[in-house]
């Protein structure tokens, strides 16, 4: 941990603070011209002046456009089975939803394409993602309501819909899996 504190994020940041390995990991998204990468800040007891100085550790993340706000897209979980960080998210110059790995949240694998988006601009929607605890599956949520699954950690996907009472207002949220694999979501 470094001497600085938590940062402060806009209101269009999407955060995600996760405390793994005697350790908090928190993530931050912001913005340099409507360009957003995502940073990570470190501390090992969560106090004031204990962390670490913001790194970038994701660039170029597309935003999704809601009137005058932009929000950045993606999501970052941790696999403790495996002890790694996944994250999945829209790459901003392709529309391409990828997924990417790290055993330290800084330095990131190749990326696998999930789904390319061919919608118009600003209906991407948010993305949740969780693992099947004791495994490397994984499932992720896109769009109003698509699933997509993997079994190896990423490597290959297979994709499907999600019914929704009423596509028109419902939309996919997020999805939480358990032993079977037994999938749960939220719109």
């Amino acid at each position: 941990a470094g001497s600085s504190s938590l940062p402060t994020t806009d209101t269009s940041s999407w955060i995600k603070l996760i405390y793994t390995n005697n350790q908090y990991t928190y993530f931050f998204s912001s913005s340099t011209s409507g360009v957003y990468n995502i940073y990570l800040v470190t501390s090992t007891n969560g106090a004031d002046n204990t962390w670490s100085e913001p790194t970038t550790t994701i660039s170029t993340i597309k935003p999704s456009i809601d009137g005058e706000d932009a929000f950045p897209i993606y999501d970052i979980q941790y696999n403790a089975s495996s002890s790694y960080f996944g994250a999945t998210y829209y790459v901003s110059s392709t529309d391409v939803l990828v997924y990417t790995t790290s055993t330290d949240g800084v330095t990131w694998g190749a990326t696998n394409t999930i789904y390319t988006y061919a919608g118009e601009a600003g209906e991407e929607w948010v993305i949740g993602m969780d693992y099947l605890e004791g495994t490397d599956y994984v499932a992720i949520t896109y769009e109003f309501d698509k699933v997509a699954l993997s079994s190896d950690a990423g490597v290959t996907w297979a994709t499907s819909s999600v019914d929704v009472f009423d596509p028109n207002t419902e939309d996919l949220m997020t999805v939480n899996v358990t032993a079977g694999p037994i999938l749960h979501t939220v719109f």
